[in-house]
């Protein structure tokens, strides 16, 4: 690992100085389970030369309710967020996404700004030494089109097919949360359904997430997370299915389904929404939504077996919250 140069912020401000002063050589570091492993093997084509550490900052890592909006800080970690007793009794599908990411050790590090913001887990992004240059870090060619893509996503976006890792971001989208963002020109709040594009994300360098805000969800909500994975523990979704569904007079008023591990970036299944919306939940509508919400995928040479997975877990996600 060649030498880095350290900084503690203690406050937000500090932090934004010290990353605007070294933009262009400079990464966030709060729990490290992403970051230390892509300094560790060189996945990058250049790499950091400074970090800022933001875990010290204080009440960054806070979690409570104020005028019915639930703020988690950037800090907070995924173990706090899965054993928070207002988070499990009135958010519980954050609590359950939040459970089935990695493993007890990696939870009790990994914050939630972290998870919403790691890096591709796909293997020729993350191979030693910047082996592949991908579309990803500058590149010009997506090497899973051709290559072994039995974990890549079935929908790509900007010719990246990379399957997006995180557990916490379509539970966030499902319930509506923003991202709370500081940077050199001030403060701004992001849907966490925005924050995604093809290749990254719209924060930039200079900026960090410093909480994340979900609103109160509207009377008869109710809400559930999945996940498909081959083993029970470790593993990133291969599919994984946030849904989230207003019910009144007995039909779905409105609904929002968002999967990871189908797409470079979180994605809404939006025909699958659309076609709850005026109906009563039941095993013949979630399967006629789950069904509509594939049909879009395109999946590559090896992976057409995850069009199945998500199509199961929409219509399972869907059926969770009638219960």
């Amino acid at each position: 690992m060649q030498p880095i140069q350290h900084f503690d912020a203690t406050t937000v401000q500090e932090a934004v100085s010290l990353l605007t002063t070294y933009k262009g050589n400079v990464a966030v570091i709060a729990g490290g389970t992403d970051l230390l492993g892509l300094l560790k093997d060189k996945v990058l084509p250049t790499l950091p030369g400074v970090l800022v550490n933001i875990k010290n900052i204080p009440n960054m890592n806070t979690i409570s309710v104020q005028s019915g909006v639930l703020t988690i800080g950037a800090t907070a970690t995924l173990s706090d967020i899965a054993t928070n007793s207002t988070i499990t009794s009135g958010y519980p599908v954050l609590a359950q996404a939040a459970s089935l990411a990695a493993t007890p050790n990696i939870r009790n590090m990994g914050t939630i700004g972290g998870n919403i913001r790691q890096a591709a887990r796909c293997w020729y992004f993350r191979a030693r030494n910047n082996y592949f240059y991908c579309l990803r870090k500058g590149g010009l060619t997506c090497f899973a089109v051709s290559g072994d893509n039995r974990l890549h996503g079935v929908y790509g976006a900007g010719g990246c097919y990379m399957a997006h890792p995180s557990d916490m971001a379509p539970a966030l989208i499902a319930m509506g949360a923003s991202v709370s963002v500081t940077g050199p020109s001030g403060s701004r709040t992001v849907k966490v359904q925005d924050m995604y594009e093809a290749l990254g994300d719209t924060i930039a360098q200079d900026e960090i997430i410093t909480a994340v805000t979900v609103p109160a969800p509207a009377a008869g909500t109710k809400a559930a997370y999945l996940k498909f994975r081959f083993r029970k523990s470790i593993e990133f979704p291969l599919i994984g299915v946030a849904a989230s569904l207003t019910v009144s007079g007995g039909n779905v008023t409105n609904a929002i389904i968002a999967l990871a591990g189908a797409s470079p970036t979180p994605i809404r299944a939006k025909a699958a929404e659309s076609a709850m919306v005026g109906k009563a939940i039941s095993a013949t509508t979630a399967a006629a939504a789950a069904t509509a919400g594939v049909q879009e995928f395109v999946p590559l040479t090896m992976n057409k077996y995850k069009v199945t997975i998500a199509q199961t877990l929409i219509g399972n996600a869907i059926l969770a919250c009638a219960t």
